[in-house]
């Protein structure tokens, strides 16, 4: 019986993956995850991306989980974690945060400006975002903070509007959920 190239690549994958993670497989992916977590901080992002991989495999439809893998492959590229912008942006705390029904040109807006602002004009996010206008306006978004990092309202705001947030080299990229999970075409039973 021949096996394929794909076929022993793929057994061979799984081997290592098994074998670098032995927690893989858990009953609860949240382990998982916090080890992908542990071992992104301490710079093991081959680790931490076949954690990843494997959850994204198991749930395919969560955003956090491809954010997260997205985020981790891009530290590897960059050799640094320091370096990125999603790092930079973590030591930016702000001081007090106050929305009150506001949509996502104005958060982008304010968190922009104010990064720039308490960073001494080191940091100035750039945002993209992948949706509608109408999704843009959409979401009114109330949110009242103190003293916590950029990255935090961030993440707050993407929970608020239903929004993944992905670090890029040099934006921060925003795409509504309703674009990320679309269901595949059903195809026809014969």
């Amino acid at each position: 019986m021949k096996i394929s190239t794909a076929a022993r690549l793929s057994v061979f994958l799984s081997a290592c993956f098994f074998l670098c993670c032995p927690s893989a497989g858990n009953a609860d992916p949240k382990d998982d995850y916090r080890r992908a977590q542990v071992a992104e901080k301490e710079g093991d992002y081959r680790t931490a991306i076949a954690i990843y991989e494997a959850l994204v495999a198991q749930y395919p439809r969560d955003p956090k989980l491809r954010a997260a893998m997205a985020q981790a492959r891009l530290a590897a590229r960059e050799g640094s974690p320091k370096g990125t912008l999603e790092a930079k942006m973590k030591e930016v705390i702000l001081p007090e945060v106050e929305f009150a029904d506001v949509d996502l040109d104005s958060v982008f807006l304010y968190l922009s400006q104010r990064t720039e602002e308490l960073s001494g004009g080191k940091v100035r996010p750039n945002f993209i975002y992948k949706g509608s206008a109408e999704d843009r306006k959409r979401p009114q978004i109330t949110l009242r903070l103190s003293n916590v990092p950029v990255t935090e309202v961030i993440r707050y705001v993407g929970e608020l509007t239903s929004t993944a947030f992905v670090y890029d080299l040099h934006a921060i990229v925003g795409t509504p959920l309703h674009l990320t999970t679309a269901e595949p075409t059903a195809k026809p039973v014969q």
